[in-house]
């Protein structure tokens, strides 16, 4: 069993570290001169044109793919993919991940809004 269980951490492992990769290589392509050009002239070409680059990306995680290349704030997925890594590997409990997850998030979005 544990032997399936390393497997499948260090499967999720590499999912991570791929989306880690695709997010930061698609923030670069995002930034150069050329696409923000062509995201302030025609948004839907540049929408397009990056979906034709990343297609998996994009099938697999359009919320993710759509807020990058609108330059969404995305302090939040570090978080939440290493979240995703220590509840895989059972450094951490689940309930305690989603406990710092969601305090992180109130004090983005709810506490500003409301006095605490």
């Amino acid at each position: 069993m544990s032997c399936n269980n390393y497997n499948y951490n260090y499967n999720i492992d590499q999912e991570i570290q791929s989306i880690r990769d695709t997010v930061d290589l698609l923030q670069k392509i995002i930034n150069t001169y050329e696409f923000k050009e062509m995201k302030e002239n025609n948004n839907k070409e540049y929408q397009n044109y990056l979906i034709q680059i990343f297609p998996t990306f994009y099938d697999t995680y359009p919320t993710l793919f759509n807020n990058i290349i609108e330059n969404k704030d995305l302090s939040l997925l570090e978080s939440m993919l290493d979240g995703i890594i220590k509840i895989n590997k059972n450094n951490d409990l689940k309930d305690n991940i989603e406990k710092d997850l969601g305090e992180k998030l109130a004090e983005i979005y709810l506490y500003p809004n409301i006095k605490k």
